[in-house]
This record gives C-alpha cells, sequence and structure tokens, in this order.
C-alpha cells in the first residue's frame, strides 16, 4: 500500500504498517483482502445528510414494487425520466441509452452486476450527485425532477 501511495504522489514515511493495515481493513468491507471497485468507490464518496438519506429513502420506496430491496431495469423504465437529458434534447442519444447507461452507473463492477440496483448503491449514486448541490432543497428539486413520482 505504501508504495501505491508513493506512486500517486503521497507521502507514505509518516504513517506506520499497523496504521496502513487498519485503514486496509476498514475499506476492505467483505474482508476478502483486497479492494474491489465497489469499496475503493465507497472510500471516495462524502457521506449524504440525514435529510439527502431520507429522501433517496422515500424515492426508493416508491419506485422498488417487488419488495426484494432492489429496483429493476422495469422499475426504472418506468419511473426514470431521461427525455429531458442534454444528450436527449440535443439528438445525440435516445431516452433508451441514457436510462442503459444511468443503470450502469450503479452496477460498476463488472462482476457482480445483476441488473439491479439496492438502496446502498442507489445512495453512493446519489451521494456522488449530491456533491454539485449545495442545499437539501436543491437536492430535493433535482431527484424529484428525475423521477417520474410526483
Amino acid at each position: 500500500m505504501k508504495a501505491g501511495m508513493r506512486a500517486i504522489g503521497l507521502s507514505a514515511d509518516s504513517v506506520s504498517d499497523a496504521e496502513l493495515e487498519e485503514v486496509f481493513k476498514t475499506l476492505d468491507k467483505d474482508g476478502s483482502g483486497s479492494l474491489n471497485l465497489n469499496e475503493f468507490m465507497n472510500a471516495l464518496t462524502p457521506s449524504l445528510s440525514t435529510k439527502r438519506k431520507e429522501i433517496l429513502s422515500a424515492v426508493f420506496r416508491k419506485v422498488e414494487k417487488t419488495g426484494d430491496g432492489a429496483i429493476t431495469a422495469n422499475d426504472l423504465t418506468r419511473f426514470y425520466i431521461a427525455k429531458h437529458h442534454p444528450a436527449v434534447v440535443a439528438g445525440r442519444k435516445t431516452e433508451e441509452d441514457i436510462k442503459t447507461e444511468f443503470l450502469n452507473n450503479f452496477e460498476v463492477d463488472k462482476v457482480t452486476r445483476d441488473g439491479k440496483v439496492t438502496l446502498e448503491e442507489f445512495e453512493r449514486y446519489y451521494a456522488e450527485i449530491s456533491q454539485g448541490c449545495d442545499s437539501d432543497e436543491k437536492f430535493a428539486t433535482l431527484v424529484k425532477n428525475t423521477w417520474d413520482l410526483y
């Protein structure tokens, strides 16, 4: 890990092996001894505020119709609004293209890709989007305008 830190220009000299091991164990959620892409992305994504989590949880509950705790591609197709996406408006992509790309944003690890989006994946995606919203109200508006639920 120290070699990797040095390779990207970080000083690893002031960090002990024990400290690095503790950080690694914290990031390695599945205990596999390596970081998969999801674990790495989770480490880089800031946490959502309680209000934003509540907004996402409410949307997720309304969209998730099968009772298995995941949004399916069918759920996504029914509720996700892609017609206002800039690439659709410009005629560069179809609404279906955007919906497919949207689903693929959640399923970044091709090994575990299953065509379903869990609440954890949903929150992780929106945690990245959330960084561009300076208030909970703006975030709520963004989410409301993306999902045909109101």
